[in-house]
């Protein structure tokens, strides 16, 4: 299953719309809804980014050191947060998060095996996404010392392995 499948899979076993950030806070991947818009998932979905504030609150709350999800209170009037960290091998490599009602019981938020074990899958795709990265950031810098410090048949290579 492709990510957006997974974290579609994820949403519709919580009940509730996510958002996927890795852990530089990048908007990776969301849930559809059929609710009424939260407007500061909206933005954050548009802005392909964590606001300011909250990422600070996530930091705040230590939810990247939680075993489980974290329910951060509302901030400025918005919606209280539910957010779990996303691990590979013990490593985070992003977060879950989603809204809920202020006087959700945390009975009502108790995760179970299905959930953990789709929060996992999601994990080994983001892990994916972020080698596949650093990957291609290596690559990018080998052709680019090729280009500037290499001899003349270096430069010709990186220049036609760019092209």
């Amino acid at each position: 299953m492709n990510l957006e499948g997974q974290v579609q899979a994820y949403a519709d076993r919580l009940g509730r719309p996510i958002i996927v950030f890795d852990v530089d806070f990048n908007v990776i991947a969301f849930s559809v809804h059929d609710r009424d818009v939260d407007h500061a998932r909206l933005a954050i979905i548009l802005a392909h980014k964590g606001s300011s504030r909250a990422r600070e609150s996530i930091r705040e709350y230590r939810v990247g050191h939680a075993d489980g999800p974290v329910r951060i209170p509302p901030m400025d009037g918005g919606l209280t947060r539910h957010v779990a960290p996303v691990r590979h091998d013990g490593h985070l490599v992003g977060y879950v998060s989603s809204t809920i009602p202020e006087e959700t019981p945390d009975e009502e938020l108790a995760e179970d095996d299905v959930i953990r074990s789709s929060r996992d899958r999601i994990g080994v795709t983001l892990a994916a996404m972020a080698l596949g990265n650093r990957e291609d950031e290596d690559r990018a810098l080998r052709l680019l010392t090729a280009l500037l410090d290499g001899d003349a048949e270096q430069r010709t290579r990186a220049a036609d392995e760019l092209l």
